[in-house]
């Protein structure tokens, strides 16, 4: 068993059991100095970007840690495009960083970043995306102003 960060869609329930990642624990956590942004380029949506986070000394993601197994974890890779040992293909790479648990406990998970050739600024996310981010949120008890900055996130109208 693995410990898995989610940030974005992941987040909620509904889309790690679509996915067929079964999980045997979660907690609200956070990934230290960190931030969230939305410039990993989606193909689907003029304009439309998937969350990702970058570097940024004194920030912080809060997000979700499953406990997942490791054919979960390959099974996340096919939505999250991500080939591990390819990062030409890969639209997102899994790195192991530590993250804090609820509890305070800190644990290595794995965490998805997207690849240099798909990140592009000036992207928005589509409001059905924002959508399952905050139901993630709300279901694991994400503190009120990261939820406040969910929802504050411009969004693109869905085609």
């Amino acid at each position: 068993m693995v410990w898995y960060f989610a940030y974005g869609r992941n987040m909620d329930r509904a889309v790690m059991v679509s996915r067929k990642a079964p999980f045997s624990e979660e907690s609200a956590a956070i990934l230290k100095d960190y931030k969230l942004v939305f410039n990993k380029k989606r193909g689907d949506t003029p304009g439309g970007g998937y969350a990702n986070v970058i570097d940024c000394a004194g920030s912080e993601v809060e997000g979700v840690a499953y406990k997942i197994t490791e054919d979960g974890l390959r099974k996340l890779d096919v939505p999250e495009g991500c080939y591990p040992g390819n990062a030409q293909k890969s639209s997102y790479l899994r790195e192991p960083h530590s993250i804090t648990l609820g509890s305070g406990k800190v644990v290595e998970a794995e965490v998805y970043f997207a690849t240099p050739q798909y990140i592009h600024e000036g992207l928005k996310p589509k409001k059905e995306y924002m959508y399952n981010l905050l139901v993630g949120a709300l279901q694991h008890n994400l503190s009120e102003e990261y939820i406040r900055k969910l929802v504050a996130v411009e969004v693109v109208d869905n085609p």
